[in-house]
């Protein structure tokens, strides 16, 4: 009883404060190409972000596959530092690969508007998008229109389409490319998203995208972003 007295009175001033003010959507990496072991192409950051104004900062962080090639994984390391302005204090959080796969690549068979969930694709069950239940890359011909779906059906190759949950967040032309893996199962995906939370102590946090990491030349083209989310009020 006494503890939560204690929890209480603890809370109470940050209750009176007012509503909880968040940030949302803020791309410290929008989609970015980072091609295989291929000089500074092949590792992308985001540069520093601000957490000294948050009380909570998630780090969004997004690699898809984006080359019909076999892939070794690619690293991702998140670094953070304990002052601004000072490049040599970053320390290592933590760090993860992405799937070891070997991607395919389906076309589009025809324009599709923002919203469709039914996707008109060239020979969706020969291309390897007959595995439903887990997430696909559509490379857009526009950069800026790439996103991630969530595939739930396939028509084989006698209708040529492919089903999606939510729909469209952007309207797709012929010119898009989708990306997935022949097999089953999570681990075989051409999509890897993380959700990191930062330490509250932390000033500044950057992201690290390797495109280098595989040194015998297994690797894939990858796009990469980044995505911050905070809680600067209570």
């Amino acid at each position: 009883m006494k503890k939560l007295i204690l929890l209480l009175i603890f809370l109470m001033p940050l209750v009176a404060q007012g509503a909880l003010t968040k940030t949302e959507n803020t791309e410290a990496m929008a989609w970015t190409s980072i091609v295989a072991a291929s000089g500074t192409t092949g590792i992308k950051e985001t540069g520093s972000i601000d957490c000294s104004d948050s009380y909570s900062t998630t780090l969004h962080i997004d690699v898809c596959i984006a080359e019909a090639s076999a892939h070794e994984g690619t690293e991702v390391i998140i670094q953070v530092n304990s002052e601004a302005g000072t490049d040599g204090q970053w320390t290592t959080l933590t760090r993860f690969l992405s799937n070891a796969v070997t991607g395919v690549k389906a076309d589009m068979a025809g324009a599709e508007a923002a919203g469709q969930t039914l996707l008109s694709v060239t020979n969706p069950e020969t291309a390897g998008l007959d595995w439903p239940g887990k997430l696909i890359f559509i490379m857009a011909s526009t950069t800026t229109s790439c996103e991630i779906a969530y595939q739930i059906r396939h028509d084989y190759d006698t209708n040529d389409t492919i089903t999606i949950l939510n729909g469209l967040d952007h309207a797709q032309d012929a010119a898009t490319d989708i990306f997935s893996v022949d097999a089953v199962g999570f681990a075989n995906s051409a999509v890897n998203t993380w959700a990191v939370t930062v330490p509250f102590s932390v000033s500044q946090a950057n992201v690290i995208i390797n495109n280098w990491y595989d040194a015998d030349g297994t690797a894939a083209d990858v796009y990469g972003r980044v995505r911050v989310t905070k809680a600067t009020g209570l």
